[in-house]
């Protein structure tokens, strides 16, 4: 839950501006919590770990499309497994996006 927290606060102070923008680029990352990992009936616990990645969107304003963008983008999440020695759970995500920017009249924006 914090990872999702910590990911969330992070995508919101770096889209601050993203929306009058033509072409944005945001980078991401921090530590990742995780209370375990559960296949089946068997529990794993897991180590703290790191996650990074990195966006680049295009506003769609001169489309007539205010305050929405097209982005592409990368993450990358990396956990230890906590009993076993080595071991690591790893992921890498890839995506598209049609976002929409929302106007709170702050420094700082709200998308979805």
């Amino acid at each position: 839950m914090k990872k999702y927290l910590l990911a969330s606060v992070a995508a919101v102070v770096l889209s601050a501006g993203a929306a009058q923008a033509d072409t944005y680029l945001s980078i991401l990352g921090g530590p990742t919590w995780d209370p375990g990992l559960t296949v089946g009936a068997d529990k794993q616990g897991m180590d703290s770990g790191f996650n990074f990645g990195a966006r680049v969107g295009y506003g769609l304003d001169q489309w007539g499309l205010k305050d929405f963008s097209v982005e592409a983008d990368t993450f990358y999440n990396q956990s230890h497994l906590s009993d076993v020695a080595g071991q690591h759970v790893r992921s890498l995500s890839t995506m598209a996006n049609l976002i929409y920017h929302a106007d709170l009249g702050l420094p700082v924006g709200l998308y979805g």
